[in-house]
C-alpha cells in the first residue's frame, strides 16, 4: 500500500510512504509525519487529498482519493472544547434534512444552499438527528462548518444493541475522514444505548469525543432548554456545558428572543463550550393532495430560523449580529 498526501490541486506534500500487507491479514496501518501543513478550522477550512494505491510490484492494482483536513479536537474536563489546541465556542444550529417540496430527498444544490446560509448567519456548527447527505458534509468541509450527528431513535427507547452496533460502525467509517465532523452523539433525550459507547473509540482512529445530547455524560452536560436561572447555576459547576438544544424557536417568539442574554452568560463562562439552537428551518411538507398545504404534523418543529423555502426571518439577522466574530460596543 502506497500513500501520498496532495493538495487539492494535486501537488505532493511531503514524501510518499508505504507498507507491505502481511500474508492473509489483508490490511495495514500506515503512519507518517507531514511537515508545514495548514490546519483545518471554521475560519480557514484548509483541505488536502490522500492518494492511496494498492501496488503489486510496480503495477497499480487500485487507486482511490480521499479529501481530508489536518485538525485535532478535545473536550477538556472542566474547561471546554478545543480545536487545534485553541478553545472555541460552538455557535450551532440543529438541521434535519427536509425540504418543503421534496421532503427527505435533498439534492446537492439545496444541501450547499443550506450550508452557505448557515455559515452566513455566523454559525459554526450544525447538528442533526439523522446522518447527513454526502453533499452536505462536503459543503461543511469546504465552507468551514463543524458537524455532529447521532445514533438515535429520537427519544426512548434506545436502539437495540445488535442494530446499534452495526449503525455505530457505519457512522464512524462513513464520516471519519471529514474534518468538519468533530464529535459523535450516542442517542438523544434518553435514547442512549450505553453498550455501544466504547465502540466509537474502537472504530475511530481520531478518538473524537462522544456525548449524550440532553444528559450529563463523560464530563459534558448537554442539557436541553435550560431556563436562564438554570443555565446560571449549571455554569458554576465544573462540567463542560454544551446545550445541544436551546431556545426552542416554536415557543420563544423567535430564536433571536433572549439569545443575547443567554450568550453573554456562555461567553463569560470558563466551562461553556457554546450551544445549539433548535432549529434551522420550518419543518413541513407541501401536500400535493391538499393543494400545496404545508403539513407540519401539528407543532413538531413548525417554526425555524428560516421559512419552509429558506426565507430569512427576523431572527436570522438577530443571530447573525449576536454571533458576529467582530463586536463593536455602542
Amino acid at each position: 500500500v502506497e500513500v501520498q498526501v496532495l493538495t487539492l490541486d494535486g501537488v505532493a506534500v511531503g514524501s510518499s510512504f508505504s507498507k507491505s500487507i502481511p500474508g492473509p491479514v489483508n490490511r495495514a496501518r500506515l503512519e507518517a509525519r507531514i511537515e508545514d501543513i495548514d490546519t483545518w478550522t471554521p475560519e480557514s477550512p484548509n483541505l488536502y487529498q490522500l492518494r492511496t494505491r494498492l501496488m503489486k510490484g510496480a503495477e497499480v492494482v487500485h487507486e482511490r482519493f480521499d479529501t481530508f483536513g489536518f485538525r485535532t479536537v478535545e473536550l477538556r474536563p472542566g474547561d471546554g472544547l478545543y480545536l487545534n489546541g485553541v478553545r472555541i465556542l460552538v455557535k450551532g444550529v440543529n438541521r434535519n434534512g427536509l425540504h418543503v417540496d421534496t421532503a427527505r430527498a435533498i439534492d446537492p444544490e439545496e444541501a450547499w444552499n443550506d450550508a452557505r446560509l448557515i455559515k452566513a448567519m455566523n454559525a459554526n456548527l450544525v447538528r442533526s438527528h439523522l446522518p447527513p447527505t454526502k453533499a452536505f458534509m462536503d459543503a461543511c468541509d469546504h465552507l468551514g462548518l463543524l458537524f455532529m450527528t447521532e445514533l438515535t431513535t429520537w427519544q426512548k427507547p434506545a436502539m437495540d444493541t445488535p442494530i446499534a452496533r452495526n449503525l455505530a460502525y457505519e457512522l464512524v467509517t462513513t464520516y471519519h475522514n471529514h474534518p468538519s465532523y468533530i464529535m459523535w452523539a450516542n442517542g438523544n433525550e434518553g435514547g442512549f444505548n450505553k453498550e455501544v459507547d466504547e465502540l466509537y473509540s474502537l472504530y475511530d482512529l481520531q478518538d473524537r469525543p462522544v456525548i449524550h445530547p440532553w444528559a450529563l455524560f463523560d464530563g459534558v452536560d448537554a442539557m436541553h432548554y435550560p431556563h436562564y436561572s438554570h443555565l446560571e447555576k449549571a455554569l458554576k459547576r465544573s462540567w463542560v456545558l454544551l446545550p445541544t438544544e436551546f431556545l426552542h424557536g416554536l415557543y420563544d417568539g423567535g430564536h433571536g428572543a433572549g439569545l443575547a442574554d443567554y450568550w453573554k452568560l456562555i461567553e463569560e463562562s470558563p466551562v461553556a463550550a457554546g450551544g445549539v439552537l433548535w432549529c434551522w428551518a420550518d419543518a413541513g411538507v407541501a401536500r400535493t393532495d391538499k393543494e400545496g398545504f404545508i403539513d407540519t404534523a401539528g407543532n413538531y418543529s413548525a417554526d425555524g430560523i428560516v421559512g419552509p423555502r429558506r426565507e430569512k426571518e427576523a431572527s436570522y439577522f438577530t443571530i447573525r449580529e449576536i454571533w458576529s466574530p467582530v463586536q463593536i460596543p455602542l
